[in-house]
């Protein structure tokens, strides 16, 4: 399984006693990084406020999702290294 699709939340599987790859369900270990990632990141771009202030540019959700999953790569990378 390649790094960071590993699943977040695993489940033993009582039947085989270990983990059972063929029934992981569910987010990514990735997605679940970006995911805290983007709700950092929007938190701290202070979208609600931009959406009443015309002249500072509210940042894409594309470009908040990029970011978000550069953060997660940066983190598994990290993890990796150790």
């Amino acid at each position: 399984m390649k790094k960071g699709q590993e699943p977040a939340f695993p489940l033993i599987d009582r039947n085989l006693g270990d983990y059972a790859e063929t029934n992981f369900h569910g987010v990514s270990t990735r997605l679940y990084i970006a995911t805290e990632a983007m709700q950092a990141l929007i938190t701290q771009s202070n979208c609600t406020i931009k959406l009443t202030d015309p002249i500072e540019p509210i940042p894409s959700p594309e470009i908040i999702a990029q970011i978000a999953v550069k953060y997660a790569d940066a983190l598994l990378n990290e993890e990796d290294e150790k």
